[in-house]
């Protein structure tokens, strides 16, 4: 496990207290959860950890029985096979696969399929699941939050963007990379992908015999 300890005891103290918030008809036991809550958040402040809320907030807005978090993510290949990256705003313009957090709306290739078309304008059908991770398991940035990342294999049903990604919050900037022309390290969005597992992703998704990655 990549991540420190501290974060996952303060990980199961919320778990522990949202979960008996959410079911416990005591007045007393409630008041112990909220006390187990707020500890948690204390755990949480001591430590610099990346979040675009205050933690408080974060976890105090949460509520019913805690879950993992879902994340989608496209790898999209053009004819030449290079891979599709999108720069994100929000980690100063480093280079990510296009992707983001699941609406409750949509299943998980409509999420990923409305992704890459937000993030950078190009119509996608997602093909092939070609990874679901634990987010804790590996190397990322921690995080306040259990995620699951989803990896999907994505057909581009066009050469050229079908809708202008103007107006874009997320992402600045579309380009395909060939595999030995990615960016370096530094220049990617670590907490969304990283270099050595995009390439790994890469190698899965343009040889069908490898099995779907979990865990």
């Amino acid at each position: 496990m990549s991540e420190p300890l501290w974060l996952e005891w303060a990980r199961q103290l919320q778990a522990i207290a949202q979960i008996g918030l959410h079911y416990t008809k005591d007045p007393f036991d409630k008041e112990r959860y909220q006390q187990l809550q707020t500890l948690a958040i204390a755990i949480y402040d001591q430590h610099p950890i990346a979040s675009d809320f205050p933690l408080s907030e974060v976890v105090q807005a949460d509520y019913g029985y805690l879950t993992p978090k879902i994340d989608t993510r496209a790898i999209v290949l053009n004819a030449h096979r290079e891979v599709l990256m999108v720069r994100e705003n929000l980690d100063g313009g480093r280079w990510s696969i296009p992707g983001g957090w699941a609406d409750v709306t949509n299943s998980p290739s409509q999420n990923v399929e409305r992704e890459v078309l937000e993030e950078s304008g190009f119509v996608v059908r997602a093909t092939r699941l070609l990874a679901v991770l634990d987010r804790r398991l590996h190397p990322y940035p921690p995080n306040v939050f259990s995620i699951y990342k989803l990896f999907f294999l994505c057909e581009l049903l066009s050469d050229t963007p079908t809708l202008s990604p103007q107006g874009n919050l997320e992402s600045s900037e579309w380009q395909f990379f060939a595999p030995a022309d990615l960016p370096n390290e530094a220049e990617f969005s670590s907490g969304r992908i990283q270099r050595a597992q995009l390439l790994d992703l890469l190698a899965r998704a343009n040889d069908p015999t490898l099995p779907t990655l979990f865990d």
